[in-house]
């Protein structure tokens, strides 16, 4: 089905690195697997720029800019973005949340152990 817009694999590429790569082309509808495919040899570049866009509070996947984003059907890319990020592994949050709480204290234990006279 053409809609009319042409940069499906560049606007897929540029949400994923932030920028484009070479042999994107124009499409009539999105090609996951050769999307996939391009993006594969930049796993690890998009990874870093993922870590990068969450340490510095940025979003991620990059936010198109216009030249990219015009006539752009927003449903059907995001649906293809998805795919995109599930093929490559991509989902979840960039980053693990890590424990920093400290262990329980002995007073913390006391407190937590402390019963009310009627539990027995």
């Amino acid at each position: 089905m053409s809609i009319g817009y042409r940069h499906w694999h560049s606007a897929l590429v540029y949400s994923c690195l932030g920028r484009d790569v070479v042999g994107t082309g124009e499409q009539d509808s999105p090609d996951l697997a050769a999307v996939v495919a391009l993006l594969e040899p930049y796993v690890d570049e998009i990874v870093a720029v993922r870590h990068q866009a969450a340490n510095d509070e940025r979003p991620w996947p990059v936010p198109l800019p216009d030249a990219l984003s015009d006539g752009l059907p927003r449903a059907q890319f995001a649906g293809a973005l998805h795919g995109v990020r599930s093929r490559l592994g991509l989902l979840g949050p960039a980053t693990v949340v890590t424990n920093r709480r400290t262990p329980p204290s002995a007073e913390d234990l006391r407190l937590l152990a402390d019963r009310p006279p009627h539990w027995g």
